[in-house]
């Protein structure tokens, strides 16, 4: 097979996949014992008033929520439980009852407790269907008996008894709202202890008026026994039926199929979905036949199949072309002539009419790959630059120009004004289209502008981003300005600049837009960022609303809505950014999309490419479902037993339980079966929360309360996206034991409060006399230490004053002589030395507290001062101060003493050139380090006597409650560290 052959039959096959406009989504569901039904083969269904559905099978009765069943069955010991296993027919009654037809007995479910009351007919073995109702009775058929069933007492009070068998257990039967003049109506009475039917055409009254309490019955018959039904002169043999309006009736014919017979217009029509009921739906299993408020069509069937949903899918999503897991569509775009083009995976280009049907394939030898490229070749983005010719981008860095009448291909990728580099995998490209005959386009890290002049090609480099990264995506701002993207986070670039944009860095930007706002879009893969004037206005996640923070493309409809494309299904996010998702349970073909996948048409449609295709629709012709559904309660556990609840009249749900049984389980369902999985629900339990939980698709939750009382709201939302208008209130009381009553507590809180009473008075009497003597002694030292600092000022401050001033008189007269004694000058600078010590040892204890930092800078200054004296030795500071901690002057003054010694043996037997001071505050700590890397010494021979020093240092430490440490060797240096 040649090349040009083998790369056509690919084309072929990709324009083979279905192809036009079609409806998409999961529009059957199949309901079988792999979702827990008892038994596949099921005899009767029915929608209750509150939503459940609930299944008559041959092995119990069963309730679905739209997550699972909870079946009930005969119990011999428990006389509550239901009558037979055999369940034949189900009914609801006004009260909210469900009646069950057995074989031959029937049970009610009571709404008020769950519990069932089974009724026997007695010598009557027949399947009885209880089918009706007036303000006393309810009315029950068998195959050749009528029954009438007081709805209280639940007692048998009338049998009527039938010559021919116009009760066949395949009977189907309805009631209409209220008396009805429907032609091929049969109108059943009760009155004076008399049954009988009568039939009405369009044109009768009831005449009778002790008929006004009269209900009409829809019967009609069916079974070998009984002639088939007659309408506008043709025989029809009914499988089931449902009632879809006042006037309108679902009938399931078995030689004709689903059709609506219209009472009033008396005109008979295939139903919407009758195609959809043909292909799934076999007639002679049909048992039964019931709609939900979604006008989803549900039915049960014998022998197998277990109950079938065929959904009325209304959604203004279809599909353009639908394709498999090996095409994956990537770009589109359109012609002037509102053709779409289309580009997928190592695919080439073809082309489709507005219909969905292809035109042609664009299959050149420049789309193929370069064989000594190992890079694979696919066209990634493309947009037309004129009428005729059409810009692509591929994966592999060529740049080519494609012309649509004449399907010639160009390829410019060597004209473009840049060195030629390493090609890698190219997977963001993006076009803009400055006007009819330029584009834009990203080219690795640079920015290429595209003009045909004169149908010919001209390309000029405008832009390059100098850390070297890929763009991913820009948008133009004004003249030599762009928002650029790259895989690192967005930047503004220009001529002069390229600086990052606050807030929105560190992540792979896919897509730039604008909406009409003046607000730039910016799809990332981690969310969706919003920028005004430069600045971040809003940031979208995951945490508030996205169904998926990975963004492909974004566009706006004409109320600036944005419709955002992503890993998890589409979502359209309002100008006031509330976000709704749409998924394939809303009709959607895809569930994830893909790069460049986007295309705005000039006939309003939105298009959006996935892995399984092309979905489209028209924005401003969207017309969703707005319909709330309804919350309920569909499990309630408590310490893992079930547990029975009632609904009071405003509709919440009340219960009380010990504190030894707080464990309580919650299961919720949404009053909508359509796609159950996508429902969510968000919690809220006063007293224990303090606010809504985030929307979850979990429809349980579980609490384990301690005693007191709770308020649980639960709200929900339905496939689509329509949250509860109000939230479901259940009311939790959990029973305290007796010693956990308020009374038994403040008992206990009146005892303590006297005990910790007594024991405070004497505490505070104690600690009184405690503070008065340590105020006098804290006197007695404030007195000690003004004394001795007057001595020290008035006596030794006066004398070493003296001795400088003689020490300079000295000098005076020994500078006559020929040279200066050095002996004076080191005397001279010892005394001043003395004096700044004493000043210093003043203000420490005339201060009260000391900070770090004032500690530290005089520590440095009397350092500096000190080394002046030792002039081959450096001093080296350190100092981190995070926090400023207080010294009460004892504290500071013993530090200074240490320090002071510490430094003095530094000078005089290290032998260093430098001495290291650090200090360091770290939380409530000071801790100051004063080392040398001299000669060291040998802590082990300094142990006995003398060496006052290193006794006093530590002496000091204790007084203070320091940590002292001493870390020293032959040949290693000094450390000295105090911490405090």
């Amino acid at each position: 097979m040649n090349c040009p052959f083998k790369y056509t039959l690919i084309v072929i096959c990709l324009a083979a996949v279905q192809t036009g406009f079609c409806q998409a989504g999961d529009s059957v569901a199949f309901i079988t014992t792999k979702q827990g039904l008892s038994i596949n083969s099921v005899n009767d269904i029915l929608f209750d008033r509150e939503g459940f559905l609930w299944a008559a099978t041959s092995d119990g009765l069963q309730r679905y929520d739209g997550y699972g069943f909870k079946t009930f069955k005969r119990k011999a010991s428990d006389p509550g439980s239901i009558g037979e296993n055999t369940c034949r027919h189900l009914y609801e009654d006004a009260n909210g009852n469900i009646w069950v037809g057995h074989n031959a007995v029937f049970s009610v479910k009571n709404k008020s407790d769950g519990r069932f009351v089974t009724i026997k007919i007695n010598n009557y073995y027949n399947a009885l269907k209880p089918f009706a109702e007036d303000s006393t009775y309810v009315w029950v058929a068998g195959a050749n008996h009528f029954f009438i069933v007081n709805k209280k007492t639940f007692r048998v009070e009338h049998d009527f008894a039938f010559a021919k068998n116009i009760f066949p257990d395949s009977l189907t039967a309805f009631i209409a709202g209220s008396a009805v003049k429907h032609s091929g109506i049969f109108n059943f009475y009760y009155h004076s202890n008399e049954a009988a039917f009568k039939k009405y055409h369009i044109s009768e009254e009831v005449p009778d008026p002790l008929l006004n309490n009269s209900y009409p019955l829809l019967n009609f018959l069916s079974g070998n026994n009984i002639a088939p039904f007659k309408l506008q002169g043709k025989n029809y043999s009914i499988n089931a039926s449902a009632m879809l309006s006042p006037y309108e009736y679902l009938f399931l014919f078995a030689n004709e199929g689903a059709l609506i017979y219209n009472t009033k217009t008396q005109s008979l029509q295939k139903h919407p979905l009758h195609d959809l009921i043909e292909r799934n739906i076999d007639y002679s299993l049909v048992t039964g036949m019931v709609l939900d408020k979604g006008k989803n069509i549900w039915f049960s069937q014998s022998g197998k199949g277990g109950i079938v949903c065929i959904k009325n899918v209304q959604h203004p999503f279809h599909t353009f072309i639908k394709s498999n897991k090996d095409v994956l569509i990537y770009g589109l775009q359109n012609d002037p002539e509102n053709n779409i083009y289309v580009t997928a995976f190592r695919k080439f280009i073809t082309s489709y009419n507005g219909k969905g049907e292809m035109i042609k394939t664009f299959n050149s030898a420049a789309f193929r790959a370069n064989p000594d490229n190992i890079i694979s070749f696919t066209i990634r983005a493309l947009q037309m630059v004129s009428e005729t010719e059409m810009l692509l981008l591929s994966t592999n860095g060529q740049v080519l120009l494609l012309n649509i009448k004449t399907s010639s291909v160009q390829n410019i990728t060597n004209s473009i004004p840049v060195s030629k580099t390493l090609l890698t995998d190219i997977f963001d490209l993006q076009i803009f289209k400055l006007d009819n005959q330029t584009v834009l386009f990203n080219y690795f890290n640079r920015l290429i502008k595209l003009t045909l002049k004169n149908n010919k090609p001209v390309l000029e480099e405008v832009y390059q981003i100098p850390n070297g990264t890929n763009i991913t995506a820009f948008y133009p701002l004004e003249t030599n300005k762009w928002l650029i993207g790259t895989t690192s986070g967005l930047y503004t670039g220009s001529n002069e600049s390229f600086t990052a944009v606050k807030d929105v860095s560190g992540m792979h930007v896919k897509f730039i837009t604008k909406d009409g706002m003046a607000r730039f879009w910016v799809a990332t893969e981690a969310g969706i960022f919003i920028l005004k004037n430069g600045k971040l206005i809003k940031t979208l996640t995951e945490q508030n609303g996205l169904s998926n923070s990975f963004i492909y493309g974004i566009l706006f409809d004409k109320k600036n809505n944005a419709w955002c494309s992503s890993n998890k299904g589409l979502m359209r996010i309002d100008t006031s950014f509330n976000v709704k998702v749409f998924t394939p349970s809303n009709g959607l073909l895809n569930d994830e999309f893909n790069t460049n996948g986007f295309l705005k048409h000039p006939n309003g449609n939105f298009y959006f490419a996935g892995l399984d295709g092309i979905d489209y629709f028209n924005p401003d012709e969207f017309r969703e479902d707005t319909t709330v559904s309804a919350l309920r309660l569909a499990d309630l556990k408590v310490n893992y037993a079930n547990y029975s609840f009632a609904q009071n009249q405003d509709g919440s749900i009340s219960f009380s339980t010990p504190f030894d049984k707080n464990n309580l389980s919650f299961s919720f369902s949404v009053m909508d079966f359509y796609n159950p999985s996508v429902n969510q629900f968000s919690y809220y339990l006063k007293g224990h929360q303090t606010d809504w939980s985030l929307p979850t698709n979990k429809n349980e939750v579980n609490y384990i309360l301690p005693p007191g009382e709770y308020t649980l709201l639960v709200k929900g939302a339905n496939h689509n996206g329509v949250w509860s208008k109000y939230p479901l209130v259940i009311k939790i009381s959990i029973v305290p034991a007796w010693y956990q009553t308020d009374l038994f507590k403040w008992s206990l809180v009146c005892a303590g409060l006297f005990l910790i009473g007594t024991a405070l008075y004497y505490l505070s009497k104690r600690k009184y006399r405690k503070k008065l003597r340590a105020l006098k002694m804290q006197q007695e030292v404030q007195e000690e230490k003004e004394r001795l600092s007057r001595d020290l000022h008035d006596n030794l401050g006066s004398q070493m004053a003296l001795l400088s001033n003689n020490v300079e008189n000295l000098d005076i007269n020994y500078k006559k002589q020929q040279g200066l004694d050095e002996n004076i000058e080191r005397v001279k600078g010892t005394s001043r030395q003395l004096l700044q010590t004493l000043r210093e040892t003043i203000w420490i204890l005339n201060k009260e507290q000391v900070t770090t930092q004032e500690f530290f800078d005089k520590l440095v200054d009397y350092t500096h001062r000190y080394l002046q004296s030792y002039k081959g030795i450096q001093l080296k500071v350190n100092e981190n101060f995070s926090g400023n901690k207080i010294l009460h002057s004892n504290e500071a003054l013993q530090l200074f003493r240490i320090c002071q010694e510490a430094i003095s043996n530094a000078c005089k037997y290290s032998g260093a050139d430098t001495i290291i001071i650090n200090g360091t505050t770290l939380q409530n700590s000071f801790e100051l380090i004063v080392e040398d890397h001299g000669k060291g010494f040998d802590k082990n021979k300094i142990q006995g006597e003398g060496h006052y020093g290193l006794k006093n240092i530590r002496k000091r430490a204790q007084s203070i409650n320091a940590e002292l440490e001493i870390e020293t060797a032959m040949g290693k240096g000094v450390s000295v560290s105090i911490k405090i």
